[in-house]
């Protein structure tokens, strides 16, 4: 399914900030890394607390969240349009940025619980064995791998970043459920992946 908006500003001269969405942003100074979840919220329930997770107090975090009702998934835009002004401005401070993503399934092999991509191919393979190691299945993403220079994930100061789309049976398995209500009540397998993908970032 196509964006309904191109652009950042498209979005905001339809919704409204505070009622439709928040934009969310938790700098660390001296951290290298950005903890990206640009379709949070509703728009891809889980990833904003996944994010947060793998942030923790270490590391800099950024969420655009989507808070309507309904019909969050309308708030999208695709990683190499995303120019969200706050993300823009935060993220030429940071060298590195990991994206956190989610997808549904339908479009990819079923097996697999997170896609690895971004510019960075070494550590893009990197993850994808730590990932493994983990107990998740992982693969390289064939469907976004995320090289483009224009993608959110590879807009830091390196030009080389990280990118991880999370389904959504395995986001499931860190919550309550995937309702704003049950994303409140976090389960001891969100620490546990948080922790697999702290210790790639930290060592890369």
């Amino acid at each position: 399914m196509s964006d309904k908006y191109a652009s950042w500003s498209e979005l905001i001269a339809e919704n409204e900030a505070g009622t439709d969405f928040v934009v969310r942003l938790e700098p660390r100074r001296g951290t290298l890394w950005l903890i990206a979840a640009p379709h949070g919220g509703g728009i891809e329930p889980g990833t904003t607390e996944i994010a947060r997770a793998i942030a923790d107090s270490d590391f800099s975090f950024y969420s655009v969240e989507g808070l309507k009702r309904r019909g969050n998934a309308a708030l999208h835009i695709t990683s190499r349009r995303f120019n969200e002004p706050t993300f823009e401005e935060s993220v030429i401070d940071h060298p590195r940025v990991l994206a956190v993503h989610g997808f549904d399934g339908s479009e990819r092999r079923s097996d697999v619980m997170v896609w690895v991509g971004g510019g960075d191919t070494e550590l893009v393979a990197r993850a994808v064995q730590d990932l493994s190691k983990g107990g998740y299945e992982a693969a390289v993403d064939w469907f976004t791998p995320g090289t483009e220079p224009g993608n959110l994930c590879n807009r830091g100061s390196s030009g080389r970043g990280l990118q991880l789309e999370l389904s959504r049976a395995l986001r499931s398995q860190f919550f309550s459920d995937l309702t704003r209500a049950g994303r409140r009540i976090t389960k001891p397998a969100l620490a546990r992946f948080a922790a697999v993908v702290r210790r790639l970032i930290e060592a890369a």
